[in-house]
């Protein structure tokens, strides 16, 4: 099955472009006062080769937050998680490439397909309660093999566009944001607002410590 051949079952998200870019140049921007100097490894732009690859490994359907970010960064180095979140605190997270994003669509779908019974997994919020489902895009690793992914086609109660969080060791999926903009815009509003320091050899941490 491919992603275009998906009809959404959730409700629509208005266009939060302008929003995830302005919440992104903040992101670049506390790196860049950072003192000392912060590498947080985000590469050059996406090749059109690139983007266009990963158009057809979804089936035509690239969302806009994901081309967006591609188009400024295609993704980040190994061993870098920049990108804070409170929904998984204290987890960072990297962004993928296109090229890593196809990669991981064609191996969790062959995998999907390979397995003999039906694995139990338990939803929590409005997410399909499976082992992988095809309408999901990872667009984010934290070096444990979890994944932040993109739900296109949400259940009943979802929204197209959310954000869910992929355990891979875990029996759960659940969902982490309305959508990738609320997720850039509170990392940028925290960083600024010094909520995350950064600790040698640790990376990104919450200040105030853990709750």
């Amino acid at each position: 099955m491919r992603l275009d051949d998906l009809t959404p079952r959730g409700a629509r998200r208005p266009d939060d472009t302008a929003r995830l870019i302005d919440a992104w140049q903040r992101i670049e921007q506390w790196y860049d006062a950072t003192d000392p100097p912060l590498d947080p490894g985000f590469r050059p732009p996406v090749s059109v080769a690139g983007l266009s690859m990963l158009v057809q490994q979804l089936g035509g359907l690239v969302p806009e937050s994901v081309e967006t970010l591609l188009r400024r960064h295609d993704g980040g180095a190994d061993g870098r998680y920049p990108l804070p979140m409170r929904a998984t605190e204290p987890t960072c997270w990297r962004m993928l490439s296109a090229a890593e994003i196809g990669a991981e669509v064609q191996r969790l779908s062959e995998v999907a397909r390979s397995l003999l019974s039906v694995v139990p997994v338990r939803a929590e919020g409005p997410v399909a309660a499976v082992w992988w489902d095809y309408a999901w895009i990872p667009l984010c690793e934290c070096g444990t093999g979890d994944l932040v992914c993109i739900d296109q086609a949400p259940p009943p109660g979802g929204t197209v566009g959310q954000l869910l969080l992929y355990a891979h060791d875990a029996p759960e999926r659940r969902t982490l944001y309305p959508g990738l903009a609320d997720w850039i815009a509170e990392a940028a509003g925290d960083l600024m607002a010094g909520r995350y320091r950064h600790e040698r050899g640790v990376g990104l941490w919450p200040a105030g410590g853990l709750s």
